[in-house]
């Protein structure tokens, strides 16, 4: 399955975890969160190269792993979330079609629309050479 392009953003959360933070460092917090997103956990460099330096506050939003990478557990948890809701829609999509496709396993196989418009028009052809024979019988 495809990486997912988006995560679920909940502004109001959001808003209320940042109060405590100026702009500057909202601005290194979201472009933290949209990297650990495209990229998973983050390591020390890809930090500083990011946003420079990430200061107490804005790294208090985020923890470390046993391999000392930094995440954001919320962002972590929608991830899954979304990860998971995705693929259970995927397998009811794919349940309906193998159910709708039993279903029709006994009916008629489509028919080609241009089969039928020639069929048509042969059938046509036909009565009307026969409704039109008889009114000119005489000129054999």
């Amino acid at each position: 399955m495809a990486k997912d392009p988006a995560f679920l953003f909940y502004s109001d959360s959001f808003l209320a975890g940042v109060t405590d933070l100026t702009m500057e460092e909202r601005g290194k917090y979201i472009t933290l969160l949209c990297l650990q997103h495209q990229k998973g956990h983050l390591s020390e460099k890809l930090i500083k190269l990011s946003v420079g330096n990430a200061g107490a506050d804005v790294r208090a939003k985020f923890r470390q792993d046993s391999a000392g990478l930094w995440y954001n557990a919320r962002l972590e948890l929608e991830i899954e979330k979304r990860k998971n809701f995705s693929q259970s829609q995927s397998e009811r999509a794919s349940d309906g079609w193998k159910t709708r496709k039993s279903k029709n396993a006994g009916a008629l196989p489509s028919i080609n629309k241009d089969i039928i418009e020639i069929e048509l028009k042969e059938a046509l052809s036909e009565i009307l050479i026969s409704n039109l024979k008889p009114l000119y019988n005489h000129l054999d």
